[in-house]
């Protein structure tokens, strides 16, 4: 049988995706105990189910599971492996020699990351997150939670995109640690084809990161100095990313990014200024009586501003938690997937009473109108 030579290859981890049935993916774990057992997370668009089987039983549990699913990705300790059913309902399995060290998880000790400790990432490195064997300095381990946090949520929408090339663009870079971190997971750990592009203002900035790029390997990462309004690229944009784009900024992302038609947009907003100063508050004294429940009640109503925009665009879009909030203030991630939705009542409820009830249409209304 074709799963066979897979489970001799005593996975470690297992993406079931492509889904057939309820269940949007499932991931298998191999988790240390005594003795190792595996454990399958079922996840939903808004819950998670797990079950723990024994290490033999994975043949007859994955045989089961997979007939929920088409494709299955999978981290042996020879191979990665990828499995795929037809739309005959042929299997077909393909394989490549895994280069990087992969061990089973322990079972509520450690969380099990995307990066994981020994696999050396450049980057991490040059930002003193791990050593130059792997190894995740105590110190910043809440930095590599962030960093595999953000990761997980790119790797959820992927993974069910049935396409091995990606176009990126990364606007507003600036130093580009995590830019060279999403382009080494997508290619060394995922095995993607990606071409991805750094954008940025500053001129300093843009030649010191090619040099970087160039310092990595990365053939398929470079750094423009532009706006990302004036950027042209010969391919579709598959994925645009911003992070930390100041007050307007995000919404000139966003408004490309829905021009381009992106699949995919990430983006963590920042300095959230517009709504603040030039909304009139006057007729919603609940929102707008006290200077810091203001400032934040503002960033919050021009996030979901923002996210029902990108609604009324054809975008299925969630508002996630980055990391916990003791850590940083600017942890709202705006994560859309163009799915040609119809807009929903919410969302036009949202707009109307946000420009009704404050007096104001922010930037990215505006620049919307002509879409």
């Amino acid at each position: 049988m074709e799963f066979i030579a897979l489970i001799a290859d005593l996975p470690v981890r297992l993406i079931l995706s492509n889904p057939l049935g309820e269940h949007r993916k499932s991931e298998i774990r191999r988790i240390s105990g005594q003795p190792d057992f595996y454990q399958c997370s079922r996840f939903t668009e808004k819950q998670v189910f797990h079950v723990n089987f024994p290490i033999e039983k994975l043949h007859e549990f994955l045989m089961k599971e997979f007939s929920q699913y088409r494709q299955i990705d999978a981290w042996g300790f020879q191979y990665v492996w990828n499995v795929k059913r037809t739309k005959k309902d042929k299997i077909l399995v393909s394989k490549k020699a895994n280069e990087l060290k992969v061990e089973a998880g322990a079972h509520n000790r450690k969380k099990s990351y995307i990066l994981q400790e020994k696999m050396v990432v450049p980057a991490l490195v040059d930002l003193k997150i791990m050593d130059s064997e792997g190894n995740v300095l105590p110190s910043r381990y809440d930095k590599f939670k962030q960093i595999n946090r953000f990761l997980e949520m790119i790797e959820d929408v992927i993974e069910n995109e049935d396409k091995k090339q990606w176009n990126i663009v990364d606007f507003g870079c600036g130093k580009s640690y995590l830019t060279f971190i999403v382009y080494d997971y997508l290619t060394r750990i995922r095995k993607l084809d990606v071409t991805m592009t750094g954008l940025d203002l500053k001129a300093d900035v843009i030649s010191a990161c090619n040099l970087t790029a160039q310092r990595y390997g990365y053939e398929q990462l470079n750094f423009k100095l532009g706006d990302i309004k004036d950027y042209q690229s010969d391919r579709d944009i598959d994925m645009v990313i911003s992070l930390h784009a100041c007050n307007t900024a995000t919404d000139y992302a966003l408004n490309q990014a829905v021009r381009w038609n992106a699949k995919i947009i990430m983006a963590v907003p920042c300095c959230h200024k517009e709504l603040l100063h030039t909304g009139d508050f006057s007729g919603v004294a609940m929102f707008g009586a006290y200077g810091l429940s203001k400032e934040r009640i503002s960033a919050l109503l021009t996030d979901n501003y923002r996210a029902a925009l990108l609604e009324k665009m054809g975008y299925r879009v969630d508002m996630l938690e980055m990391f916990d909030l003791s850590h940083s203030p600017k942890n709202i991630l705006i994560r859309a997937i163009k799915c040609d939705r119809k807009q929903s009542q919410k969302s036009k409820d949202v707009i109307e009473q946000i420009e009704g009830h404050l007096k104001v249409r922010l930037t990215l209304g505006r620049l919307l109108e002509d879409e």
